[in-house]
């Protein structure tokens, strides 16, 4: 996937909190990734400039359209390497972290060849 994988980690996180609250907001998406709202306030501005985000004028957060397909994609690495290390018994949080990891460095030919994989074996 093409652009910045710290802004798909903003992207991946709006996403799931969206399914969470009515509402998402900068201290809710800090929480949620363990970062300054310094560092949200920054990524907003650059998830606007790329088209992927804006903030209304009651302080929410909301995907775009095509800010909601790219994160759509982004869950669908994520939960695939998520769910294999959670399997093998490691925690929740590290698992999150370690899986959007591990999805950003794979080529999505590779990620295509596991998810065959996988289905094949299991």
């Amino acid at each position: 996937m093409e652009g910045s994988s710290a802004l798909d980690r903003y992207l991946y996180a709006i996403s799931i909190l969206e399914e969470k609250y009515l509402c998402v907001r900068s201290v809710d998406l800090a929480h949620f990734l363990r970062c300054s709202r310094a560092s949200v306030s920054a990524a907003v501005r650059d998830m606007a400039k790329r088209g992927w985000a804006c903030m209304g004028e009651n302080g929410a957060l909301t995907l775009t359209n095509q800010g909601r397909e790219r994160a759509k994609a982004q869950r669908q690495r994520i939960s695939f390497f998520e769910s294999i290390l959670l399997r093998a018994g490691i925690e929740t949080d590290i698992a999150r972290d370690e899986a959007f990891a591990v999805s950003k460095a794979i080529s999505d030919g590779s990620f295509q060849a596991l998810q065959r994989y996988m289905k094949e074996k299991f």
